[in-house]
């Protein structure tokens, strides 16, 4: 079974060592919204709340994009990932491995692991 948004976000945020009022305030939302979103009483915050959240711990965006649901929402907000995606159309399981052996040799997405 897969983990919620809040109980993602609270592994992290506790994996990172940062108070529930420190994140709060690094992410400029109030302590209690956050409590919220932690136990799952409130549906997952914008994407770019969440960009704001991977930001403040220093963690992969894509775990709390897939665990909000909200994948395809960020791409669709990236212009040069939708045109990449159109020109995949067709692109076979033996393709995207290539793709993704190719992205590991170009080293490309290291400089800034949030985006």
């Amino acid at each position: 079974m897969e983990k919620t948004f809040g109980q993602t976000l609270k592994g992290l945020r506790e994996s990172a060592q940062i108070g529930l009022n420190q994140l709060a305030n690094n992410i400029e939302t109030s302590r209690g919204y956050l409590s919220d979103v932690e136990n799952d009483k409130v549906p997952p915050p914008s994407v770019d709340k969440i960009e704001s959240i991977s930001r403040a711990l220093n963690c992969d965006v894509w775990v709390l994009l897939k665990a909000a649901g909200k994948e395809i929402e960020y791409i669709s907000r990236q212009p040069a990932a939708a045109d990449f995606l159109r020109k995949t159309e067709g692109y076979t399981d033996e393709d995207w491995d290539k793709v993704s052996k190719l992205v590991d040799i170009a080293g490309l997405g290291k400089g800034d692991k949030n985006k």
